[in-house]
């Protein structure tokens, strides 16, 4: 139970972490889409 609970406070963090460092990059350049959409299928590979 309390291993899962730190597990997603980990993910979430994580998660909140990475997307703060990928808007920033994001708003440094916008044309490129590239290192988003690697994040997102890495992070829906790590939920299964």
């Amino acid at each position: 139970m309390w291993e899962k609970l730190l597990v997603s406070i980990g993910l979430t963090f994580t998660l909140h972490l990475c997307m703060q460092v990928g808007l920033f990059s994001l708003s440094h350049n916008i044309q490129e889409n590239i290192p988003t959409e690697t994040f997102w299928v890495l992070a829906q590979k790590r939920d299964r």
